[in-house]
Formats: structure tokens, sequence, C-alpha cells
């Protein structure tokens, strides 16, 4: 064996073992709460982030959209008292923010390279052996925090060029981080011209992670919010909260909203900030998300599937067990009605099915399944006792 591949195994030898743990105390891992993003953001809007239940700004853009020094925001506990004074969190760069380590605002490392599986300005993806080396010091400088790193959408989008790994690669640089994230979006984003037919990329590749990492570790997807860098094409607030709910019937931690907007001449990166109706959205979804926090951090009792549905609709659900009962979250796809009926294993005839945060609940018709009627990009989240 070579000694470059004898160095890498070692080196995986080393990061392999669940995330589980680790990291005891930390909001990322706590079961009551969902970690509900905001990615690259100036801290002068933290304030409307917060507001629409936003509490980690994944990396902090010092980028100054303002010629006005007031708008800088460097790496001093002051700028993360922004934060923390608003009960927010916040996961940077060590690079950057490493003489901080000591600021419980600070949750996280983020990798220094975006998508490493991706290739970057020399044409290749970030080589095996330098990725495990930069993530070996990284985690050994602080090993209190876990490790985040962020891979493009090539590990589920067939159409995307810029991938520069194989995907059997991929469980080798999945291997030292201790929360995947990835960014994959249907509508604007993935050379898709109907791209609204296919949200369930989003969740499509939260599955894939978890299955090359042993269902070990947490994972959450990039959501898109607006054009990125399609001017013809932006996701609507509902499709947008879609996504959202696609990724916690696969298995998600919580949700990274990506807010930049490329086809604007200006304030690109903050275009989230000015969407109104998409911050509306957001802080309903998000407040959904936090009054449910037990069942989004539980792990799936059953995987992902496609309810027989009536209409042209299409629902997928999944099962979670919580303190005892069995929790069913379900989301409709299209932007179709959708009568489905969900199988439950055990479920009688007559059973009460709670639908959560809804206020109401349906009886089961039948011995082994239950129907309810979805509305377009429509989620339910249900609740059966015992």
């Amino acid at each position: 064996m070579k000694a470059s591949i004898l160095a890498v195994a070692l080196v995986l030898a080393a990061f392999c073992g669940c995330t589980a743990g680790k990291f005891e105390g930390n909001p990322l891992f706590a079961p009551d709460f969902v970690p509900l993003m905001v990615n690259s953001q100036n801290l002068t809007n933290a304030k409307i982030y917060h507001e629409a239940g936003i509490n980690v700004y994944d990396l902090i853009d010092d980028v100054v959209e303002k010629p006005t020094k007031d708008y800088e925001f460097p790496p001093t506990a002051e700028t993360l008292k922004v934060l923390s004074d608003l009960g927010m969190y916040a996961i940077v760069d060590q690079q950057a923010w490493g003489l901080l380590k000591g600021n419980k605002t600070i949750i996280a490392w983020e990798c220094p390279v975006d998508e490493p599986d991706n290739v970057q300005d020399n044409g290749k993806a970030m080589p095996l052996e330098e990725f495990l080396d930069v993530s070996k010091k990284l985690k050994e400088s602080d090993p209190t925090r876990p490790y985040v790193v962020c891979f493009g959408q090539g590990l589920i989008n067939d159409l995307f060029r810029g991938r520069g790994i194989e995907r059997t690669e991929y469980p080798k640089y999945m291997a030292p981080v201790d929360f995947v994230m990835y960014d994959v979006y249907p509508i604007t984003n993935a050379r898709l011209p109907d791209g609204e037919k296919h949200l369930e990329l989003v969740g499509e590749g939260v599955s894939r992670i978890r299955g090359w990492t042993g269902n070990q570790k947490p994972v959450m997807c990039a959501i898109e919010t607006g054009h990125i860098k399609n001017p013809d094409k932006a996701p609507t607030p509902a499709q947008t909260a879609c996504e959202v709910w696609i990724t916690m019937v696969h298995g998600a931690r919580g949700a990274v909203y990506f807010c930049h907007d490329f086809t604007l001449a200006e304030k690109k990166a903050s275009a989230l900030a000015r969407n109104r109706p998409m911050l509306a959205q957001l802080k309903v979804t998000n407040a959904k998300l936090k009054k449910l926090a037990r069942v989004i951090t539980a792990p799936l009792a059953t995987e992902p599937a496609t309810a027989k549905s009536q209409g042209d609709g299409k629902v997928i659900f999944s099962t979670k067990k919580v303190d005892g009962a069995t929790v069913v979250l379900a989301v409709n796809v299209l932007d179709a009605k959708a009568k489905a009926t969900i199988p439950v294993e055990g479920l009688t005839r007559g059973t009460r099915v709670e639908v959560l945060e809804e206020g109401f609940a349906i009886q089961a018709a039948q011995d082994g399944s239950f129907t309810d009627n979805f509305g377009p990009y429509q989620e339910h989240i249900y609740k059966i006792k015992g």
C-alpha cells in the first residue's frame, strides 16, 4: 500500500463512528432544538431573520453592502453579541473566528472549502487526502464543537456538471464530518425545465446521505427561497415550505435557507430579507418545526414511501416513534389536490389519529391505514397513541 493511501486509510479509521453523544449540550444535537439557518448573511438583518424563526447564522457575511464601515462585522465578541442578544447562534470558519473558541454563541465550525466535492478553481475537486488533513487539523484544534461541511448537488442531481468526485467517494469525504449539509435547488438551479415537479430531490439527497453515513450523523438540505441565478424562475412560498417538509419526511434534522439572488444588480446576498411573502411563510413553517422539535429530532422508524392517492397530487410519508406514540409525517409534493391513504402498522379501525398543530383529529376507517385530504404542497403531521 502506498504511503498516501495508507495515510488516508488511517485517517478514515480514526474518523469513523457515531456522532451522537460527542457533543452533549450543543444545540445542534439537542432533542428540543431544530436548527433553522440562513447562509452567509450580514448581521444587519439579524432581527428580520429572527422574527421569521431563524435561530442560527451559518457563516456571517462581512461583505459590506453599503458604503459605510457601520455595516462591517469583524470576528469579535461584539459581533457575536448581536446574535446572542437575540438568542441566536453561529456556525463560522475557524480560520477567522478561532480566537473566540470560548464564546458559546459559536456552536460549530464550518469547513473552509465550500462544497469540496465540486470542481474548484483548479478544475478538480478538493483531493480527499487534503480534505481529510484539513478536517483533522480543524477538529484537533477544537474537539468540543462539531464540524460542519456543505456538499454540492452532484450527490443527487444527475444533471449537475460540477461534481468532481465519484459518488463512491462520498462516504470517505463524509467520514470526518459531524453534521452534514448539502444543497440542491430543483426549481431554480438544477437544470430541470420542470423543477417544480421534482421537489423531492431535496429529500432524496437527505436519504442518500443518511445511507452513506449509516444513519449516524444529522443531515440537512439548503432550501431555495429566491431566483438564485435564474431570472425566469423562483419558488413560491408554498413550494419553499413544501421542500422543507419533504426533507423532514426523509429524516432531516433542520433546514438552511439560501438567501442570495444573483440576478439583482445590488444587495444580492440579502434578497430573502426583503421578500416579505417568503418571510411570512418561513415564520409559519419555522414555528411549526419548533413546536414539533421532539418529532423532528427523532430518528425515522420507517423510510419514506409514497401513499396511494386519488387526484393529481402525490403524498409521501414516513413514521417516527416519539414518547411511545407513532408520528406520521406526510406532505403533498405536487401543485394539485390529493386524497391519500397512509398505511400504519398495527392501526385498527376507529383509532383516533390526531392531526398535530391543526386542532382536529380523524378516525381510521379501516385496519392498517387512514385517509386524509391534502391541498397542493400541503403537509400534515399525525400522532397515533399507543
